[in-house]
């Protein structure tokens, strides 16, 4: 959802933003093998790199990639700097963004945020308000409010050129049907170019638990399997180590941590989720369930089991706290364990991380795990400042991504620079693989899908990047409970529709806030736990049942497309 802002500031703010980004040099931006699952690279010719006939009378005629498109500049804004690393200074010095534009045969100016824009919200409200847009804009808000964008005319429905403009992607989508409904609005316009993971639940499944295997060995301790199994782990390691349960508190507060073990469905950010038992959508941190994993949180707290800087923890701070051996049981992303696995052999400590399952209740039940369907909320979305003259060429560039060279590109880079064919399959060049950086830095400016692009994100490109005791952590918390991610979460694409939207706009912001406020409290004992119903109760006077009501509208609405 968003709010239009008419301040003439808001203007100013945002013509700047997008100078910045694009600096004074607009720039000038191949394999038959696709690492996609798409069967549209079966039905669909190969692109082509053979030169293009002329620009007809016409106009544009599409004969592959590249495309011979003259005098025609398309502006794309991506919120996720994909292909970037934070050593490039503009997108001009990025292998990916600038192979892709001689792939595409295209003069694009990509626009990425600059420092203290914002955030996403911020930064999207101020481009609507300010009615100068790009031609294609790439973030997490055009999926939820999708339909509401194209009735408002910022972005367009894409409906009637997909078939005939997007073929592969438009086969992607014919091919799953998890897929297709997510790209779809309620009424079944199409509205943007998703970015899916090839894997589906195993790539989305790129976080979860952690612990030190060689202090489990040195104390002849089992693996904790269960919740009291952490208990007696989480007291060894404090007691013989003086370590404690250590969490980067972005992922502590907003994946679930360990709450499954509780029969819970959330941990303390404030989390709707469908009951698999009633298929009703609910408020986790009110029910039962919720009250027993926080209570339990706060015993380690009260302990001094759970670092006391817990909610001030970023990536980089517990990475540094992991090479000084502050911890032997946390909660993390394969990328982490990549970094704290080569920072550990670099200095030789000894230190073996190990992912372990996700813990279940003594019973062995468990209500939920970090994961999902391989579908993400990051969309590309084509804005009204595309005319029909220019149309075809958008869609046809977007399009390139899940054609077989464009999977290749998007996930491996420049062929003869970043990869080589080798016995028909894609290989890192011995440039890639020796990089000073290390590969799993330098593949951010490189690939386009390491974080995240409207592409398909090949599994390979997730295997290859991270150390093997990472890929095996991801192992673990997949396959020991394969079933359980799609089962709760609200499905991509849900949406409310504009009514629903502004009233739920209306009592959310005041919710999310009290709840995300209590929450903390009852993890740090600041507020006693036996306020637990009175918490409920003011949630509920707070609107919380018209709250759910609004969304199980939305979702009924999803189920029955």
């Amino acid at each position: 959802m968003y709010k239009k802002i008419t301040l003439i500031v808001v203007f100013v703010a945002v013509m700047a933003m997008f100078l910045v980004a694009c600096g004074q040099d607009n720039g000038n931006g191949n394999g038959d093998v696709a690492t996609n699952d798409s069967p549209a690279a079966e039905q669909q010719p190969p692109a082509t790199t053979e030169d293009p006939p002329a620009q007809t009378d016409e106009g544009f005629v599409f004969s592959g990639y590249p495309m011979y498109t003259p005098g025609v500049t398309v502006s794309i804004y991506s919120a996720n700097s994909f292909g970037m690393h934070a050593t490039l200074a503009t997108w001009q010095d990025s292998p990916f963004l600038t192979g892709l534009n001689e792939a595409l045969g295209v003069d694009i100016e990509w626009l990425h945020p600059v420092a203290g824009a914002g955030d996403e919200l911020t930064e999207f409200n101020l481009m609507i308000a300010s009615g100068t847009l790009p031609d294609v804009i790439i973030n997490h808000q055009i999926m939820p409010d999708a339909e509401r964008l194209i009735d408002e005319g910022v972005i367009r429905d894409i409906t009637p050129f997909i078939a005939n403009y997007a073929p592969y992607y438009h086969g992607v989508l014919l091919a799953d049907p998890v897929r297709h409904n997510a790209m779809r609005t309620d009424t079944g316009r199409y509205f943007g170019f998703g970015f899916f993971r090839e894997a589906g639940g195993w790539n989305d499944t790129f976080q979860g638990p952690l612990v030190r295997q060689d202090w489990l060995d040195e104390l002849d301790l089992p693996t904790p399997l269960t919740i009291s199994d952490w208990d007696t782990t989480l007291r060894a390691f404090n007691e013989a180590f003086g370590a404690t349960l250590i969490v980067p508190w972005g992922r502590f507060n907003t994946t679930g941590f360990v709450a499954g073990a509780f029969g819970a469905f959330g941990s303390t950010q404030y989390r709707l989720y469908i009951d698999p038992n009633t298929n009703t959508i609910q408020l986790a941190q009110t029910q039962p369930e919720w009250r027993d994993f926080i209570e339990h949180m706060n015993m380690w707290w009260e302990e001094g089991l759970i670092n006391q800087d817990l909610l001030t923890l970023d990536d980089t701070m517990v990475r540094s706290m992991m090479l000084n051996d502050e911890s032997g049981l946390s909660f993390s992303a394969m990328s982490q364990i990549t970094l704290w696995t080569h920072d550990a052999e670099e200095a030789e400590s000894g230190a073996l991380w190990a992912g372990i399952p996700y813990p279940t209740a003594d019973d062995g039940s468990i209500s939920m795990v970090f994961g999902g369907p391989g579908i993400t909320g990051f969309t590309a979305g084509i804005t009204n400042n595309v005319g029909d003259d220019r149309i075809e060429i958008v869609m046809r560039l977007l399009d390139y991504a899940y054609s077989p060279a464009g999977d290749l590109h998007w996930n491996f880079g420049v062929e003869g620079v970043s990869w080589n064919m080798v016995n028909g399959q894609p290989e890192f060049s011995d440039y890639l693989r020796n990089a000073p950086e290390g590969l799993h830095e330098v593949m951010q400016m490189h690939s386009g899908t390491v974080w995240g692009g409207p592409a398909i994100q090949a599994t390979e490109i997730i295997v290859r990047r991270n150390h093997p005791v990472a890929v095996a952590a991801n192992d673990t918390w997949f396959y020991t409970h394969p079933g359980l991610p799609p089962f709760f979460a609200m499905p991509r694409g849900m949406a409310l529709n504009a009514d629903e939207a502004n009233r739920a706009g209306e009592l959310e912001g005041a919710l999310r806030t009290y709840v995300s406020e209590m929450t903390v409290q009852f993890l740090t004992g600041a507020e006693p736990i036996e306020n637990f119903d009175a918490f409920v109760a003011t949630v509920e006077n707070m609107g919380i049942e018209e709250v759910l009501g609004l969304h199980q509208s939305a979702l009924d609405r999803f189920n029955a497309r």
